[in-house]
């Protein structure tokens, strides 16, 4: 594993203490449906629910024990997040599911990567039909933490202690260590907090156990408006225009949608956001000569409500 607890700073932001060099952008990909696409047109980003991923065992719960806990920091710990009406050290079993359910309710997610031409990514996440967005991480919101590198390991194991008498720091690495076979994302993650963070706020549709009897619990979506300069670009899928093509000539394409049609209609949303918000667009391609994905950038002009040409 390339980083352990020791290797990050947790307050009052949580920061890898090593350098690691950011690329001056960070990329996410998208696959075509009405949620991703109303999120664009909002110049929104939704931060995942942490047990909410495709790897079984991202951010799970089943890598964490409390087996080395004794009451007395059984209960210092419980007391510090939660009022609660248990005495007994019969309940230490259960703390570690309060406290994920507790953090599960105050943290999302933004998966990013480095590049825009990521075969793997393009193919699981978006089936070469979607897009990409690169992101501008320096202006993000301030309840959006720094991007932190994802450790990738050989192999998992459970994390036995809560140092500092902090479970958070612990869960934090939880959703920081992947198994090395989903070391080709190569991501980066950016960890989201409720506006105005305080014990009060979770998110919506919280998961889990939680019981608080003095506080009044706020709650906010996962769905965040971001400044429209966040999106710096957006890149189209290889066959993105699969299909919509009816006039292909040395410089130009014609681009016709079927309105008609709702994943047509969709990616006629996309291109229209675009140009409607002056964001440049690229194209990837298969270069035959490197036999690799390839970007170029394309300029795009709306002639109708459904017909766009693209020039290259």
């Amino acid at each position: 594993m390339k980083y352990k607890i020791e290797d990050y700073e947790f307050s009052p932001r949580l920061k890898q203490k090593t350098k690691v060099p950011i690329p001056e952008s960070l990329y996410r990909y998208f696959s075509i449906n009405t949620n991703n696409i109303e999120a664009l047109e909002k110049f929104s980003l939704w931060a995942s629910q942490p047990d909410q991923f495709n790897d079984l065992f991202d951010s799970s719960e089943v890598k964490l024990t409390t087996s080395t806990l004794s009451p007395n920091k059984y209960r210092a710990l419980f007391d510090k997040y939660i009022e609660h009406d248990f005495e007994s050290p019969e309940y230490i079993s259960e703390f570690k599911d309060h406290i994920y359910f507790y953090y599960l309710n105050r943290l999302g997610i933004i998966c990013t990567t480095t590049t825009m031409t990521n075969e793997l990514l393009w193919a699981h996440y978006s089936n070469n039909n979607g897009f990409a967005l690169e992101i501008d991480y320096m202006n993000l919101p301030p309840n959006f933490q720094d991007p932190v590198e994802m450790n990738y390991a050989k192999n998992l194991d459970e994390f036995t202690n809560f140092k500092n008498n902090d479970p958070f720091q612990t869960i934090f690495l939880n959703s920081l260590i992947k198994k090395d076979i989903w070391s080709y994302e190569d991501e980066f993650r950016i960890f989201v907090s409720p506006r105005n963070n305080s014990n009060t706020k979770i998110f919506e549709n919280p998961v889990g156990f939680y019981r608080n009897n003095k506080e009044t619990i706020q709650k906010q979506s996962r769905l965040f408006r971001v400044n429209k300069s966040i999106f710096k670009s957006i890149a189209l899928g290889f066959h993105f225009f699969t299909n919509h093509i009816t006039k292909s000539d040395f410089d130009r394409i014609d681009i016709r949608f079927d309105t008609s049609d709702e994943q047509s209609d969709l990616k006629r949303r996309v291109l229209e956001f675009g140009v409607k918000n002056k964001i440049p667009f690229f194209n990837t391609a298969i270069s035959k000569v490197t036999f690799e994905l390839d970007s170029y950038p394309i300029k795009i002009k709306k002639i109708n409500s459904n017909l766009f040409h693209i020039y290259k």
